[in-house]
């Protein structure tokens, strides 16, 4: 949805991840060139009035401009260089309002203020060059070029100096403004800044905390809030958020902002995020009911949005539990349906869209899958999607346009299948060059998912689609990709199963190279597809015509050391499996010792596990121990 238009007179825009721009008034945000419009001659006052009220691409504003700076038309005095000012930085706010913003024209009108008006000692004329400073660099990465971080920089602290020479509300408003903005661009754009930007916004917050002034206020809380995001999106140090977050609540008490609901809401959200990464998730769920039972009939919209960005984390919290909270997660899925069901705002209607298709998941992951239901929970979710623009939607109604396929291929409905899959394969295409490959990979990897499922494929279109995968994958594509090469060869593998008798010599074909380039990838995405691989890669070398006996083992013991003391439970699996496989393999071998020592490791590892899976392996452990100790008789 495209940003509400703002009126005349705004004071604040924000860009990007909560950079502050400051401006003056606008109505029709717009450049004109150099014009020879005429205008009439008139008082200064009444030209700073006709700047007001024309469109900013009307020709007479740039005429006005022109007349003002005209010393041959116009007497230089400080009144006139005064509008002369207004006039070029209400323009250059207008031009990042465009749609494209103008950037490179309003990087020109804050230029021409800095290069006519630094030094010149006029309150206001001073208070427009410390704000075009500041303005510029909010805008000075998006003109690009090698220097614009540096350049952004200095423009922030050139903003803060230039505040120096100010008083009042002016010199408290800009410094403070600069110091957050100047804080967030070290939080974000470089790693190794990161303390010098948490400097910055302790600053804001040490110097201004006093001041009675609504926007001054403001910075405080958003340098508050934004500190302790980063800090809680950061391994080992979410601790560091929790007292910026409770701060930013207390500065809340004392203040009667028109936004003071969505401050408190998202320092909760923070608080509760830090205490949930530090394993005190008690405590985080008691802070996310107080906020969805004290904001969710908020009107403001920022505040509902944070509202149902906490509806969401609840339902992901659940799934994430050990063991899941099935009943909890679906719960949470009709409480957020119940609150925002009804919503138009296109942010809260994807993360609505999200927790159904999360739903869907659950039901089909659940045993046994219930699939029925989850194509309800997903229909449900693309519906709302579609009713959306699709620069809104676009990444998650291509999640639930796959989901959509894969479900009706599991319902053994081919048509419906090809139809959710077509239509995913056409929302790839339109997908940014950033996500291109993304979408693209995934599209391409549940095809070949339905097509086995619905077994209506010849093996030369599975090996075409998952060579077509192989061609976009590489070794350091994002883990997400990655992980759908490996999906889409395990659904080859099980395509393999179905010819008779095996293919064990392809399957190894297929495996083998896969691990070759991924086994060393550390990202935990990747770890349960890369333990099943290195599984299967076992099964395949135990299996051939001529037996690999001790690779496969050697396989085994590599699962068994790199993954036997993680907490994931599809991982856990593969190590019970490959145990399994051991034990088996060994008493094909005659070595009934090791076989014998490989079910007691399966019974020590994963006896006290509930996982029904687990356990499975764990009675067929005991079932193969029982019989050994069994007397032999003749």
């Amino acid at each position: 949805m495209p940003r509400p238009r703002r009126t005349a007179c705004a004071l604040l825009l924000g860009l990007g991840s909560g950079i502050v721009l400051l401006g003056g008034c606008a109505n029709d945000p717009a450049l004109a060139p150099r014009t020879t419009a005429s205008v009439p001659e008139a008082s200064v006052f009444e030209y700073r009035q006709k700047l007001a009220s024309l469109p900013a691409r009307d020709p007479v504003y740039q005429a006005i401009l022109d007349r003002l700076a005209d010393p041959a038309r116009t007497a230089q005095t400080p009144e006139n260089q005064r509008v002369l000012a207004y006039g070029y930085i209400t323009r250059a706010l207008a031009l990042t309002r465009l749609s494209p913003p103008d950037y490179s024209g309003a990087a020109a009108d804050y230029r021409r203020i800095m290069d006519q008006f630094d030094g010149i000692p006029d309150p206001e004329i001073a208070a427009a060059v410390a704000r075009a400073f500041l303005n510029l660099g909010v805008i000075r990465l998006r003109l690009g070029g090698d220097t614009a971080l540096s350049e952004k920089r200095t423009l922030y602290a050139g903003a803060i100096e230039r505040a120096k020479a100010l008083t009042g509300d002016n010199a408290e408003e800009i410094t403070a403004t600069a110091l957050y903005n100047q804080g967030l661009s070290l939080l974000l754009d470089t790693p190794q800044d990161r303390p010098a930007g948490f400097a910055a916004l302790e600053e804001a917050v040490s110097r201004f905390r006093a001041s009675k002034q609504p926007a001054v206020q403001e910075r405080l809380l958003m340098a508050r809030v934004e500190a302790a995001r980063a800090f809680g999106n950061t391994p080992g140090e979410e601790g560091k958020a929790i007292p910026l977050a409770e701060d930013a609540l207390t500065l809340t008490e004392g203040m009667s902002l028109s936004g003071k609901d969505y401050y408190t809401a998202d320092a909760l959200l923070q608080k509760g995020y830090a205490l949930y990464r530090l394993g005190r998730e008690k405590e985080a769920l008691a802070i996310a009911d107080d906020i969805l039972n004290r904001f969710t009939k908020a009107t403001d919209i920022r505040t509902r949005r944070v509202v149902s960005r906490v509806a969401l984390n609840l339902v992901y919290a659940h799934r994430d539990a050990s063991p899941p909270r099935t009943e909890a997660q679906r719960a949470a899925v009709r409480d957020f349906t119940a609150r925002f069901g009804t919503e138009t705002d296109p942010l809260i209607v994807v993360r609505l869209a999200e927790a159904l298709g999360l739903e869907g998941d659950l039901l089909t992951s659940s045993t046994p899958p219930r699939y029925e239901e989850a194509l309800d929970s997903y229909l449900a979710a693309y519906r709302r999607l579609e009713r959306l623009p699709l620069a809104d939607s676009l990444n998650t109604r291509h999640e639930i346009a796959v989901d959509l396929g894969r479900t009706y291929a599991h319902l053994s409905r081919p048509a419906d299948a090809r139809t959710y899959l077509d239509i995913s394969d056409k929302l790839a295409a339109q997908a940014s060059p950033s996500r291109t490959e993304e979408f693209t990979v995934r599209s391409l990897s549940q095809r070949v998912l339905a097509l086995v499922t619905l077994n209506s494929a010849a093996p030369d279109e599975i090996n075409g689609l998952v060579a077509r995968i192989e061609q976009r994958v590489t070794p350091t594509s994002t883990p997400f990709i990655i992980s759908q090469h490996f999906l889409a060869y395990e659904n080859q593998l099980r395509f393999l199963t179905r010819t008779q008798p095996m293919n064990w010599p392809a399957a190894l074909t297929i495996v083998e190279p896969l691990l070759e380039r991924y086994s060393r990838n550390d990202a935990k995405l990747l770890q349960p597809y890369i333990a099943r691989a290195s599984v299967n890669r076992a099964l395949a070398r135990q299996s051939l015509p001529t037996p690999q006996v001790e690779d496969a083992l050697a396989d085994i013991d590599r699962v068994v050391q790199r993954f036997g003391a993680a907490q994931d439970p599809a991982i856990l699996f593969s190590v019970a499996r490959g145990l399994s496989i051991r034990q088996r393999l060994l008493e094909t071998q005659n070595r009934p010792a090791e076989a014998k020592a490989t079910a007691e490791d399966i019974v020590r590892r994963f006896d006290a596990n509930p996982d029904p899976r687990l356990q499975e392996y764990v009675r067929a452990a005991r079932q193969k121990l029982n019989a050994l100790a069994r007397p032999v008789t003749g």
